[in-house]
């Protein structure tokens, strides 16, 4: 059970969740698979006779380990992203052991923008940024196809929210 079906109110609908892009998951599997290269490399330059530099598979070894670590780090991180709409809020959870919330009522939106630079273009993600009154705002980062997400956004507050967008 994710935050958003943890947080929700009485009376309160699940409409949709959205998703982080899956092209931003290849930096923690490069880590991953370098940071094992490295330990293989390390291990093999243990049973080497002559040494190139004292301790030098002991850096491999460390080096792999720390990049393998910082790979599930990764991974983990961005598994953890909850997104999503109800009929009354827009919320967007971060964290693995410390959580960070962002919550807009549907009442309260007033914009919706989508940002993508050329590489989103071509791979289908990009930036939704919704904002509220006052200083309040939402920050979808790198979600799979932000403009189906500002469309589905888009209409969820019409049809609850009592405003157009």
């Amino acid at each position: 059970m994710n935050y958003i079906d943890k947080t929700k109110s009485e009376g309160e609908e699940i409409l949709n969740y959205f998703n982080v892009s899956r092209y931003m998951y290849w930096n923690s599997y490069i880590a991953f698979f370098l940071g094992i290269l490295l330990v293989i490399v390390g291990i093999v330059l243990s049973f080497q006779e002559e040494e190139l530099l004292p301790s030098l598979n002991l850096i491999f070894i460390a080096g792999g380990f720390f990049t393998v670590f910082m790979g599930v780090y990764v991974y983990l991180t961005l598994s953890s992203i909850n997104m999503g709409i109800t009929n009354k809020r827009i919320v967007i959870k971060t964290g693995i052991v410390a959580i960070n919330t962002d919550e807009l009522r549907l009442k309260a939106i007033e914009t919706v923008e989508v940002s993508q630079g050329i590489l989103g273009r071509l791979m289908g993600f990009g930036d939704v940024h919704i904002t509220g009154k006052g200083n309040s705002e939402v920050l979808y980062k790198n979600i799979d196809e932000p403009l189906k997400v500002k469309q589905i956004v888009g209409g969820i507050v019409s049809k609850y929210g009592d405003n157009s967008i």
